[in-house]
């Protein structure tokens, strides 16, 4: 893994706990990270508040998600990852970031 790919993953992770600290209310973080499929996989859960998203369109993350999300997209587009966002009101939030190992 190179200098620049741990800095990338460290300021997407970075963003993804703000955004808890900041809008969830949420008393339970939880990060797993894991290898599947030559991918490096991690998951950044909360217990929050969760918000209302639809994963409708490339789009939908800069017209519902704010800068911190769509900056995470962007991100993640210039290593070939992705981005799946699972919410549900009062019950909290759970991002997984998928990145291919080859581009780390």
């Amino acid at each position: 893994m190179t200098h620049d790919s741990r800095i990338l993953i460290f300021r997407i992770i970075s963003e993804l706990i703000a955004n808890i600290l900041k809008h969830a209310a949420a008393n339970t973080i939880e990060l797993k990270y894991y290898v599947h499929d030559d991918k490096l996989n991690i998951s950044v859960q909360d217990n929050g508040n969760g918000f209302e998203y639809k994963m409708d369109s490339e789009s939908s993350i800069s017209k519902q998600g704010g800068f911190g999300l769509f900056s995470i997209k962007e991100r993640l587009d210039f290593v070939e990852g992705s981005l799946e966002i699972l919410s549900e009101l009062k019950i909290g939030t759970k991002v997984i970031i998928s990145i291919p190992i080859k581009n780390i």
